[in-house]
């Protein structure tokens, strides 16, 4: 909109506005600060999303940092992602390639992880491979057809929760 502004220096992206975006390939770091706050290029360093509507659909080779009432990632993060939101959501074509600490209301893990995750929500719908550790706070766990745990499972909850021997 109007209200977008945009910076680079260094290689790093800088971009803040109502609806804002990066869509072109980043150097080095992108900052993205929004409503809409949308990552569609590709960044060869770390991301920094916030907004109220947080989305990150472009390939982040470092880690990637996400706040917002609602985050979508459905590109990958070579790194580590660390997530925080009313609602979060990991899906396929996006994999994590080290650890994942997510903390939301609702969230949903369904694309691979190389490394461990660490879960803090009200509800979990996990339907992925987890190479290493996995621990959940949070009420209700519910595991999809895909889900996998290669490490230690942790589950701290108010009732208990089943995991399949798939898991």
């Amino acid at each position: 909109g109007a209200d977008a502004q945009t910076f680079s220096f260094g290689g790093d992206e800088y971009a803040a506005g109502q609806q804002i975006a990066i869509q072109s390939p980043v150097a080095h770091d992108a900052f993205i600060a929004g409503g809409d706050a949308t990552l569609s290029g590709a960044v060869a360093g770390n991301a920094h999303l916030i907004g109220m509507t947080v989305t990150s659909a472009g390939d982040v080779r470092g880690n990637l940092y996400a706040a917002g009432f609602s985050v979508n990632v459905t590109a990958p993060v070579g790194g580590t992602i660390s997530a925080a939101g009313n609602s979060i959501s990991l899906r396929a074509p996006a994999t994590i390639g080290a650890n994942a600490r997510l903390a939301g209301a609702s969230v949903t893990l369904a694309a691979p992880v190389a490394g461990s995750a660490l879960v803090s929500a009200k509800s979990l719908a996990l339907d992925s491979t987890i190479a290493g550790d996995f621990t959940f706070y949070g009420e209700t766990l519910t595991f999809g057809p895909a889900a996998k745990v290669a490490g230690k499972v942790e589950i701290r909850a108010p009732k208990p929760i089943a995991v399949p021997a798939s898991v």
